[in-house]
């Protein structure tokens, strides 16, 4: 999604997906990131590549502000129809040219985005301006070493997504590139031959 802008049809298509089978997302993938965001006690929060909105409804944001990107104008636009509320904004941009200034955020996190990026290293430098010193990430997206079963997910999809099988050696040298520390990898929702997602999780050196 953040390589490029959903035509209308491709948003459509994301929408009916997140919206009609939540699936991993429900039972795998929130309760990772509310536990995450607790333990790390966030106050303002970036969620990178937002889609239409529906994390800052499965998060506790009691207390907190949120702020989701997304470059689809598309998604954008669902967002801030279903979900704009006290607390919460939705800005249009993208990874590699955030919108926002340095150190601006004590958290932010990626669900599904960071396998949908060809250039990891303008990537991560964007992540690592916007966050305070101190402050934590946390990358949640496709494991390299599940290849064969996202390909052949996105081709029964029919989705117009690329894939970039970054290895997980190469995604984490390249945010301890860019002042980041690597605190914790693991992988979790089992396929048939190994998991699917992997979860990158550290934060900025002070």
């Amino acid at each position: 999604m953040d390589d490029k802008t959903f035509d209308l049809a491709a948003a459509l298509d994301w929408i009916r997906t997140i919206e009609g089978s939540p699936g991993v997302r429900e039972k795998d993938i929130y309760p990772i990131l509310n536990t995450w965001i607790e333990e790390i006690a966030a106050q303002e929060i970036l969620d990178l590549g937002c889609g239409q909105g529906v994390c800052s409804e499965k998060i506790n944001l009691a207390g907190k502000r949120y702020t989701g990107l997304e470059p689809s104008p598309f998604l954008l636009a669902r967002a801030r129809e279903l979900y704009s509320a006290d607390g919460r904004r939705f800005e249009q941009g993208n990874v590699y040219q955030m919108p926002f200034p340095n150190e601006a955020f004590d958290s932010v996190f990626s669900i599904a985005v960071w396998h949908l990026l060809s250039d990891l290293q303008k990537a991560t430098c964007e992540l690592s301006r916007v966050l305070k010193s101190g402050g934590h990430f946390l990358i949640i997206a496709a494991n390299p070493d599940a290849q064969a079963a996202w390909i052949q997910s996105s081709t029964s999809a029919k989705s117009s997504d690329i894939l970039y099988f970054h290895s997980i050696d190469d995604q984490v040298m390249s945010l301890t590139q860019t002042h980041l520390s690597v605190d914790k990898v693991w992988t979790f929702r089992p396929a048939e031959k190994t998991d699917l997602f992997i979860a990158i999780q550290g934060r900025k050196k002070n």
